[in-house]
């Protein structure tokens, strides 16, 4: 191996840890926050049901005061997608829907009499 250091490591003097900014000479300057667009639509009309059509027809004919249903499935198969779209289409509606997940602290409050609660 020749003297020169890799490409993929990048040397800054003194034992600090190196910052990107401090090497380009952009020490003053502070991060903007980027845009990615807006979340995908999550609809019944983008979701593809697969195996769980059967699933899928129980839940969309849920109506107010159904009992609580509880999704469960490997990530990625769905499930989040559905609630997503469910809420979205009791919304439309005129429903008052609560969102809570797992990074949401529960409010010690909830709504007197919400349509629909997603836990």
């Amino acid at each position: 191996m020749s003297g020169r250091a890799r490409p993929d490591f990048l040397a800054c003097g003194g034992s600090a840890p190196c910052r990107p900014s401090s090497i380009l000479g952009l020490s003053g300057l502070k991060q903007i926050p980027l845009s990615l667009g807006p979340e995908p639509d999550y609809t019944f009309d983008t979701l593809l049901a697969g195996a769980n059509t059967a699933a899928l027809t129980h839940v969309l004919g849920l109506g107010a005061g159904a009992p609580p249903v509880f999704l469960w499935g490997p990530p990625g198969c769905g499930k989040t997608h559905v609630l997503r779209a469910l809420a979205q289409r009791w919304q439309a509606a005129g429903a008052q829907v609560g969102w809570y997940d797992a990074d949401t602290p529960l409010p010690w409050e909830l709504p007197a009499h919400p349509s629909l609660l997603l836990l």
